[in-house]
């Protein structure tokens, strides 16, 4: 991890105190639940996959994993390109 995303990390931490994602937890489960919910009018199959859809975009971009240092699954990853860039560049 470079300055610059070690910085951002711990900025990060710091704006988010485990109780504050804790409920930013339950928001999403929350309204995603609403969502699900919402969906007993169903009028096709263009409905399930959009929603399906929702779901994945959800899922890859927005839900917070514990395991990955309270990020992302997409941010965490954009992180580790970043580091595998970097160590490309320092061997060549």
């Amino acid at each position: 991890m470079n300055r610059e995303e070690r910085i951002a990390w711990a900025r990060r931490k710091a704006a988010a105190t485990a109780p504050e994602l804790a409920h930013r937890r339950v928001e999403e489960e929350a309204e995603r639940s609403t969502r699900i919910a919402s969906m007993s009018a169903v009028r096709g199959l263009g409905d399930v996959e959009y929603a399906t859809l929702e779901w994945v975009d959800w899922f890859n971009h927005h839900r917070i994993l514990e395991p990955i240092e309270d990020v992302p699954p997409a941010e965490c990853e954009t992180i580790h390109r970043n580091r595998q860039d970097t160590a490309l560049r320092q061997v060549s």
